[in-house]
């Protein structure tokens, strides 16, 4: 955790920018993303917390003990900018408290408290981060600039072929992402052909992943490996949730990642170490001894 904090804070003065945000470290050809592994310190932390702190969870300062654990890791990515990932890792916090056995009660305060400083973190969001969120309730309120991911495009049947006539397709194949090769799923989704078997398959394999981190949560051999297991599972379940509903419509547009699909290798990189960690721990077994010398006798001899 201290080391995440330090190449968070590096990062904000020694990283490269590009599209305005501040987020990697530039070694030679190679860009290193420190938020992504931040997730799995992040991850650790807390499995180590609330295994660990007798207040964790019979108290509801346990409870805020655990989100002022996360809250520094926020607060960096926050000044990056990167709002997505800021609000996975509070989804984190939450889930893996949840998982861990604190009460619903007490679940609820963070997001009262974040309710009631809505106005306050409305005024502190950045001019691009208050356009998405208009733009997601608006779609017409910017078409052609951050709407324009969000702009209806050609209707299309179930292999993916256009129906009707096909002017929009240019925007819809060439200009509707900015990013056009950070977006896997949404590219996929607008091919000729093949659409809905995809993004079908596509999702049935993340539906396995997640079931694999889940059945290992449930069949670990302590709770501070399931924690681990459930937390490696809320990335999954977040992002791809996210990333899906942002290029379905349902969410705001963000900066998450399509886990182990979209462009970046830091991201797959860490979902990898991520994986890694949930492997160990559903192969982790207690090791059994065996008696190998004979028990002593009792009483002299005969």
């Amino acid at each position: 955790m201290p080391l995440a904090i330090i190449l968070l804070l590096g990062v904000l003065f020694f990283g490269v920018e590009r599209g305005g945000s501040q987020r990697w470290f530039l070694v030679w050809e190679l860009q290193f993303q420190p938020s992504e592994f931040a997730k799995l310190a992040l991850i650790l932390t807390l499995a180590r917390f609330y295994t660990r702190s007798k207040l964790a969870l019979t108290s509801i300062w346990g409870h805020l003990l655990a989100g002022a654990i996360t809250l520094p890791l926020v607060a960096l990515i926050l000044r990056q900018p990167d709002f997505g990932s800021a609000m996975l890792m509070l989804g984190i916090w939450q889930g893996m408290a949840l998982a861990a056995g604190v009460a619903w009660r007490r679940l609820v305060i963070p997001p009262l408290i974040t309710i009631a400083l809505s106005p306050l973190i409305w005024l502190a969001l950045r001019p691009y981060m208050r356009e998405r969120i208009l733009s997601f309730f608006d779609p017409g309120f910017d078409p052609l600039g951050v709407g324009l991911q969000r702009a209806p495009g050609p209707h299309r049947d179930w292999l993916g072929r256009t129906l009707g006539a096909r002017v929009l397709r240019v925007l819809a194949d060439r200009a509707r992402v900015p990013a056009r090769a950070r977006d896997r799923f949404h590219i996929r989704g607008y091919r000729r052909t093949g659409r809905l078997i995809g993004a079908t398959v596509l999702l049935a394999m993340f539906g396995l992943v997640i079931l694999y981190c889940l059945l290992a949560s449930l069949s670990a051999q302590d709770s501070f490996g399931g924690l681990i297991a459930t937390g490696v599972m809320l990335i999954f379940v977040f992002q791809v949730v996210i990333n899906v509903g942002m290029n379905a419509g349902v969410v705001p547009v963000t900066g998450l990642t399509l886990p182990l699909v979209s462009a970046g290798g830091s991201s797959v990189l860490a979902l990898l170490a991520g994986l890694g960690l949930v492997t160990s721990v559903s192969h982790y077994r207690e090791p059994t001894y065996i008696q190998t010398r004979p028990a002593p006798r009792h009483g002299g001899r005969r």
